[in-house]
């Protein structure tokens, strides 16, 4: 078990589009739950890099990730590239096959920031067919300028009661709105009798995130800029009604308030107002958004880009089960300090959180550092935990050598006092297909930016010494088989084992697991989740040195 990266592929070109550029940033990568094999991308493109204008465009695979093809471009609500476009693109994928894609139409307004761009509202294209084209466009929610941005979207589980919804939240310093389609459906409702998008607080928030886990509830959490609270709301029947807003995370390090953005005169208002944090060394623009993904029956995991120490690392908390928040209030690093120092100089940013059906959470992030030849570039890292742990423990580069923010980088909303201000997008893409994660992200290794995808395999075939048959985990030698005392032979090499003890009650679990791996069911899926839970409670008591019952 661990991470094993697959080749980095290509997914789209900028020959695909007229122009010379065509950038591709800020994406978003969903597996179709009918066929793994199914994957569609999306993001902005980019086609006039000094004014900040950019669309939102599409590819698809019907191959796990291997080749990718160009899916049909969006149809313009108001016929012309010099007029409009859209943005924030989100992904879902219902239980029968359906991609919907969540879009924002802006309309460009000639004016300075921040009143160059004017979002529309809210609206929604789907694809029945893999991602090769797209209907035309649906709206959700059409109200000029009231917050419509920052979306994030997801679809509801196959175990749950509400099979087949999806879900759509968005705000940008605008309180949060909610809705919901039902299956057969057209159109798109809010919370309980609600004919339209909920607003489901008083207060503004900002990129809310959203996931559902296995019984159905739905998570929503979200990070104001400059404060130093994550906040959480839930639903557990469907999204008629949800709890009240809660602080679940507390005294975090904000990258706005950690390397604070040059002010800006408002002309229209007479004040004065921040433009955006960048990063020592860079230019492009970094907020701390927050991530989420379901944990168990009922729970979820969020994480966060956190500046409160010299450096920006990814913090994380998990909310059991139970509803209890676990750790320390403030959130626990992704990362141990022996696997990334405190003081290394590398800033960790922009998390993205998913799970695999056996519960491997895996959290990929952007690292941007100053490489040997004195530039800054960026990798992209994955970290997960096991079936023994929530613990954070494997990492691997996904990224087959660093790529440079700086080439064919379109500049953010031509902002006086920013001139060199640009825009790599504030998310990138992250599912799982069967057991493996898929990312996508984007990178300018050809010059141009462009997407590209990596499949990292959470297990792989045992290679080494001795050849072992199928499923065999290790050679039992002396007493293990009976008391436990005595020997284990893994790849080779033998580990002593005493007499009882976490290590003999683990062996055999897996040796229980051994025994069902093979068979595909519903009820063998089970027996497994339960072994490596068992596995997982005995690794966690046996590390803080608690006694076994």
């Amino acid at each position: 078990f661990g991470l094993f990266p697959g080749p980095n592929v290509q997914v789209t070109s900028h020959t695909w589009n007229p122009g010379e550029r065509n950038a591709r940033s800020e994406c978003d990568l969903v597996t179709n739950p009918v066929d793994s094999s199914n994957l569609i991308a999306v993001s902005k493109r980019f086609y006039d890099f000094e004014n900040y204008r950019f669309t939102v465009a599409a590819a698809f695979t019907t191959d796990g990730g291997d080749t990718w093809k160009k899916s049909s471009d969006l149809h313009l609500f108001c016929g012309s590239e010099s007029a409009c476009g859209y943005t924030d693109p989100a992904l879902a994928m219902d239980n029968a096959g359906t991609a919907h894609l969540i879009i924002e139409p802006d309309t460009w307004t000639g004016q300075p920031f921040p009143n160059d761009i004017n979002s529309e509202g809210m609206t929604e294209v789907t694809s029945t067919d893999l991602g090769a084209s797209w209907s035309p466009l649906h709206w959700i929610f059409q109200n000029l300028n009231a917050g419509a941005d920052k979306q994030w979207a997801t679809a509801d589980n196959t175990s749950s009661a509400f099979a087949g919804n999806v879900y759509v939240v968005w705000g940008a310093a605008a309180p949060l709105f909610f809705s919901k389609k039902l299956p057969g459906q057209k159109n798109w409702v809010g919370a309980g009798t609600d004919k339209w998008p909920t607003a489901l607080t008083e207060d503004n928030v900002f990129a809310p995130a959203v996931c559902v886990s296995g019984d159905g509830t739905i998570h929503i959490a979200w990070h104001m800029p400059g404060t130093g609270a994550v906040s959480y709301m839930s639903s557990s029947d469907g999204g008629n009604t949800f709890s009240a807003p809660e602080t679940c995370v507390s005294s975090i390090g904000d990258i706005t308030n950690k390397f604070p953005a040059p002010l800006h005169f408002d002309p229209n208002n007479g004040k004065e107002i921040a433009g955006f944090s960048t990063f020592p060394g860079g230019t492009f623009r970094v907020m701390t958004l927050v991530s989420i993904a379901p944990v168990g029956q009922s729970g979820c995991i969020i994480a966060w880009a956190d500046a409160r120490a010299d450096f920006t690392r990814i913090y994380y908390r998990i909310r059991a089960d139970d509803g209890t928040w676990l750790g320390d209030d403030s959130g626990e690093p992704l990362l141990d300090s022996s696997v990334l120092s405190d003081s290394a100089a590398v800033q960790c940013f922009h998390p993205q959180l998913a799970v695999t059906p056996s519960g491997i959470i895996g959290c990929a992030f952007y690292e941007f550092a100053k490489r040997k030849d004195g530039i800054f570039r960026i990798d992209v890292k994955l970290a997960s935990t096991s079936f023994f742990s929530q613990k954070f423990f494997f990492v691997a580069s996904v990224t087959e050598k660093p790529w440079d923010p700086l080439v064919d980088a379109p500049f953010s909303h031509s902002i006086p006092e920013q001139p060199n201000l640009t825009f790599i997008g504030e998310y990138f893409g992250l599912d799982t297909a069967d057991e493996d994660f898929c990312v996508l992200w984007t990178d300018t290794r050809t010059g141009h930016q462009e997407l590209w995808f990596s499949r990292v395999a959470t297990s792989r075939p045992f290679v080494g010494r001795p050849n072992f048959e199928p499923g065999l985990l290790g050679q039992l030698v002396g007493g293990v088989a009976v008391d436990g005392g005595g020997w284990v032979i893994v790849g080779g090499y033998p580990h002593p084992i005493p007499p009882s003890g976490p290590a003999t009650e683990i062996l055999q679990l897996l040796a229980a697991n051994a025994l069902v791996a093979n068979v595909s069911t519903t009820e063998t899926r089970q027996m497994q989740q339960m072994l490596f839970r068992a596995i997982s409670r005995i690794a966690s008591r046996a590390s803080k040195g608690e006694e076994l019952s």
